[in-house]
């Protein structure tokens, strides 16, 4: 394997207006000889070099503490590509060659990774040293790992509810 190198620019701003905590920011990487995972078969497989991938995108968060309320929500997007065409190995899509490996394109989506991802949390701090806690988070669709060249219908977006609560029995242990 080589190592990998990459070209990065990011650029944002973060700060705080009257209580609301902010943090915009956008980014560009280009990875060269970026290593990614290729299956040989049913939970197997090994690592290969791509020549270039790129992922870009903004991320955005703000947070208000207000009395016994803790709040925040973030928002980001990442378009991550393939930026050349190769062949990869991937024998059990139903595309693949009689070698068992696909063509992946210029532009072909990176799988695992969402376009979008939001996120969402509140805090309530009781008077009692109880706090009861909400979480939200959504990822949009996305490509599953096997189908780089993303051939396939990609997998629906999904939404996930967490439920916290803690106690803080001294400051120590909670």
């Amino acid at each position: 394997l080589v190592d990998t190198g990459s070209v990065s620019i990011a650029d944002g701003v973060r700060g705080k207006l009257g209580v609301v905590q902010h943090r915009l920011g956008y980014f560009r990487t280009a990875n060269h000889n970026d290593i990614i995972f290729q299956t040989t078969g049913r939970g197997t497989g090994l690592f290969a070099n791509v020549d270039e991938t790129l992922r870009e995108g903004f991320e955005s968060a703000f947070a208000v503490s207000f009395e016994r309320f803790d709040y925040a929500i973030a928002y980001s997007y990442v378009r991550a590509t393939f930026e050349d065409q190769f062949q990869v190995q991937s024998p059990n899509h139903p595309f693949a060659d009689s070698n068992g490996e696909l063509t992946v394109n210029k532009g072909d989506r990176l799988p695992g990774i969402p376009d979008h991802q939001f996120k969402f949390s509140a805090d309530w701090r009781t008077p009692w040293s109880l706090v009861l806690g909400l979480d939200l988070l959504y990822n949009s669709g996305q490509f599953l790992r096997g189908d780089e060249s993303n051939q396939l219908d990609a997998l629906d977006g999904y939404a996930l509810v967490n439920l916290r609560a803690s106690y803080a029995v001294n400051k120590h242990f909670e």
